[in-house]
């Protein structure tokens, strides 16, 4: 059995704060050039580059990001026992771990960066965390993105 959905995943807002605070980083941290690649420390570490990096991001969500995108999401059943989920993105493990606990199938597998869109959906609490993955951006996933791929993965189970 092949059951599909589209839900709208709401992408992060930047609140005045927010905005107020990129625009502040971007006044006052230099200008220097990182080099090399960017690494996940760069931001924990504080290196300039790449806190007027994710500023500049945190400018531009705010400024050109849409409400939401279509997400489209398939399961395939293979009999009683066994089903394959897709998602959009990249999700976090515990939106596949929700999933898993609350499907009927003793065999759920979750197959991600299918079908839509691109960019990490972090769970909930990631975002108090902070990290690279939860950073403001064009159309990133808000804080409420978790919970829709999980709703919209089950309902089609």
């Amino acid at each position: 059995t092949v059951k599909n959905t589209i839900v709208d995943i709401p992408h992060r807002r930047l609140t005045d704060e927010e905005l107020a605070e990129a625009k502040h980083i971007l006044a006052t941290v230099p200008d220097i050039k990182k080099e090399g690649d960017f690494e996940s420390q760069d931001l924990a570490n504080k290196v300039p580059a790449a806190l007027r990096y994710f500023a500049a991001r945190a400018i531009d969500c705010r400024e050109k990001s849409t409400p939401s995108h279509p997400g489209r999401f398939t399961s395939f059943a293979f009999g009683k026992e066994m089903v394959l989920v897709t998602l959009p993105g990249e999700p976090f493990n515990g939106i596949a771990r929700n999933i898993r606990a609350k499907s009927p199938y003793k065999y759920t597998f979750i197959a991600e960066l299918a079908q839509t869109t691109a960019g990490y959906t972090p769970m909930r609490e990631c975002f108090a965390r902070g990290g690279y993955e939860v950073q403001p951006g064009i159309n990133t996933a808000s804080q409420d993105a978790s919970d829709v791929l999980s709703n919209a993965a089950i309902s089609i189970l």
